[in-house]
């Protein structure tokens, strides 16, 4: 009776107070946040900044005791060391660009991975979006469309987008039910152009000319063998159309004569 009645005053009482979080200080932050890819793969705050121990008596801006697991990711270095923890591929690509030279250079514009995408409002990777952003994408600093920078980004984005078009006719072909039809050679073809489309989001980190026009000349024989696969998937679609018609002929034709017969046999023992 006691345990029980001790149970019904625990469940009473107003529940603890939530610890205090990064978002009750960084209410900006949490915006930006929420509509980011990061926030999309619970991606938090500890995992790009670390925890920190806090000092709510301190006045803002110093309430932070910055320890040695802390970062903040202002500075140019740092917040490349700290996206290269989840990003390694996409930093050794980075490495072989001109951005990383003048990331290691305090007086360059160039403020590493910030330069382009935004810090906690992350949006997920579209090349047109960080092509012609005017505050963080190519456009900020590569200012005329004429630019060598900014002609090679362009037509590596219109190869890519191509092969993303035939990707999309497969996918959309694949997507409905069509039984009797083999698909493995066309579905190994996909396969292989979207592991093309990953390899190049993390390559374009090279960011300079040379590599966008060796990416875009890559991305032509994928776009092809993807064509090819599509219509591939279209000539058996219509091999099958013309079989199963042929077919319904067959048994339409075969089921007209056994109704025939059937009513020639019925007037036939009517009349014995």
């Amino acid at each position: 009776m006691m345990l029980l009645l001790g149970a019904l005053l625990a469940f009473q009482q107003p529940p603890a107070a939530p610890a205090k979080t990064c978002v009750e200080c960084h209410r900006e932050e949490e915006k930006e946040w929420q509509g980011s890819i990061h926030f999309r793969n619970t991606i938090g705050c500890a995992d790009c900044h670390g925890k920190d121990a806090v000092d709510e008596s301190k006045p803002d801006g110093q309430k932070h005791a910055r320890g040695k697991t802390f970062s903040t990711g202002k500075v140019k270095v740092v917040n490349v060391e700290m996206c290269k923890t989840c990003h390694a591929g996409v930093f050794e690509a980075f490495k072989g660009s001109q951005h990383w030279e003048e990331t290691q250079d305090p007086d360059a514009k160039s403020n590493g991975c910030l330069a382009c995408h935004a810090p906690h409002a992350t949006a997920p990777a579209d090349r047109r979006a960080i092509q012609n952003d005017a505050k963080r994408g190519c456009a900020n600093c590569h200012r005329k469309p004429t630019a060598t920078q900014r002609v090679a980004m362009e037509d590596y984005c219109k190869n890519a987008e191509g092969l993303e078009s035939e990707v999309a006719r497969i996918r959309d072909w694949l997507a409905k039910d069509r039984p009797g039809i083999s698909t493995k050679a066309e579905r190994e073809v996909l396969d292989e152009c979207v592991h093309k489309l990953k390899s190049i989001r993390t390559e374009q980190h090279g960011a300079q000319p040379p590599v966008y026009e060796k990416i875009a000349k890559g991305v032509g024989p994928q776009s092809r063998a993807a064509a090819d696969a599509y219509s591939s998937l279209m000539g058996k679609e219509q091999e099958f159309g013309k079989r199963f018609t042929g077919l319904a002929l067959f048994l339409g034709a075969l089921l007209v004569n056994l109704l025939l017969m059937r009513a020639w046999l019925k007037q036939r023992s009517a009349h014995a």
